[in-house]
């Protein structure tokens, strides 16, 4: 039985296994152990949601303890032989990790860098990049439960017993909303920003036993592992990024085409469940500067493309008319569309009404911070100002609770800094100058900007 954060004491490690992480950063690990074992980079936090003043909420100490702990974990063999080992476990899935076994057994977390600045955190992570990109997911979980445990010990027993009694009634609602008014099909893309590990496993069981085959599982492995489901995912933006910033230092074309030698390197060594993401740079321009004969292999043989930023039904649109102008029936050729920006239950139903209802692409959707922390309005003291250790915050509780715009992006690459585009201009990272080089580079023009809650 699972027991949440506040019915354990505040205390304790948050993140107790190298699994407790997203799927694709395995993937990633090995795509990276493969092509660039000897580039380095660095990773910073940045917070997109305004006026969330971190430090205020989140203690220095407890945020150093959790770090700290989270370098102590390792991959191991667990005694009980009714039960696999770790790394097994994950070889299972992505065999691919097999060659890089000794990488993955004696793998620790790098150093961080942590430094409080007025009411917020400066915190970075540096070095080989396929050891720093696994403080990306680490960190978030890290920090969006710490929030939560903070929220939690400023209520009463009563009070707690009354917040997640009401978000257990929304998720219950959604899910069930979700099975009755659609065919969607989702898999849990929450653990980034997700309440806590303990809130994360209990939606996950409750979608398995609302949704049944509908519900496709969780990118998060540790907890995929414990229940026995599906595990799967598909490819980061880093990915592009980190490629592109070291071809910066060639030409302009050289960038242009580093974001589809990663498509190609990726196929060398993954044949199954290419999904692309094509926004890093824009979506438009992506397939605008794809060369023919790699956009019409990619149309016929890859499966399909996620789809997380920008109007999601314009940039599904986008996806269609890629493969339509390449051949491509995606109804019948089954391929997958899947968004995975702030989805919630009526842009699912509006996904469902356009894309599967008419019959143009199937969907997979990857339901993320809207499925693991769905605590806005849950506050019994919503509407009241924030007081946290002590100090007023500035916020109300309504304002604090649920999921925020909370992210580790790469900042660097062997020195170079890195950016990324995307389709909404506030999603944007990385300095203003490199932003505005790039939206150049690759032909970017006026985008429509959106709020970004999560």
């Amino acid at each position: 039985m699972f027991m949440p954060h506040f019915a354990k004491g505040m205390g304790g490690s948050i993140i107790k296994s190298p699994l407790d992480d997203d799927f694709y950063k395995f993937r990633m690990a090995v795509f990276v152990l493969t092509y660039f074992p000897d580039v380095h980079v660095t990773f910073k936090l940045i917070v997109r949601t305004k006026h969330l003043p971190l430090a205020l909420i989140i203690r220095e100490d407890d945020l150093r303890l959790e770090l700290d702990l989270a370098r102590e974990c390792a991959f191991i063999d667990e005694k009980d032989p009714r039960y696999i080992s770790e790394f097994e476990y994950l070889a299972g899935y992505i065999p691919e990790v097999v060659p890089h076994r000794q990488f993955f057994r004696s793998f620790k977390l790098p150093p961080y860098e942590l430094k409080r600045v007025g009411d917020t955190y400066e915190l970075s992570f540096s070095g080989r990049w396929a050891e720093v990109m696994f403080w990306e997911i680490k960190a978030l979980a890290i920090i969006n439960e710490l929030k939560s445990r903070a929220i939690a010990a400023h209520m009463t027993k009563n009070e707690r017993a009354v917040y997640y009694a009401r978000a257990k009634d929304r998720i219950y609602r959604d899910l069930v909303e979700i099975r009755d008014t659609t065919q969607i099909s989702f898999l849990g893309f929450g653990l980034r920003r997700h309440e806590s590990f303990w809130w994360e496993s209990f939606v996950t069981e409750m979608a398995q036993g609302v949704m049944g085959e509908r519900f496709l599982g969780t990118s998060t492995v540790s907890i995929a592992k414990r229940f026995g489901m599906p595990t799967s995912g598909t490819m980061a933006h880093e990915l592009m990024m980190a490629a592109v910033a070291l071809a910066s230092s060639e030409s302009p074309e050289a960038m242009i085409h580093a974001q589809y030698d990663v498509l190609r390197k990726w196929e060398d060594l993954f044949s199954d469940g290419l999904i692309f993401l094509p926004d890093a740079y824009g979506t438009e321009q992506f397939f605008r500067n794809m060369p023919d004969d790699f956009a019409r292999h990619v149309a016929h043989t890859w499966k399909g493309g996620r789809w997380d930023s920008g109007d999601v039904i314009e940039e599904g649109e986008r996806h269609v008319a890629f493969f339509r102008k390449h051949g491509v029936d995606p109804w019948k050729a089954e391929k997958i569309g899947v968004p995975s920006d702030g989805l919630d239950v009526p842009l699912m139903q509006k996904l469902d009404r356009h894309f599967i209802q008419e019959k143009v692409i199937r969907l997979v959707c990857g339901w993320g911070t809207n499925f693991t922390n769905q605590f806005k309005g849950c506050h019994p003291r919503g509407d009241e100002q924030s007081v946290m250790w002590g100090n007023p915050v500035g916020l109300t509780w309504n304002e604090i609770c649920g999921g925020q715009s909370i992210v580790v992006k790469v900042d660097s690459v062997n020195g170079i800094p890195a950016a990324k585009l995307s389709n909404n201009p506030n999603k944007a990272t990385g300095r203003a100058d490199v932003v505005e080089r790039d939206k150049k580079v690759f032909g970017v023009g006026v985008q429509e900007v959106q709020d970004v809650l999560v």
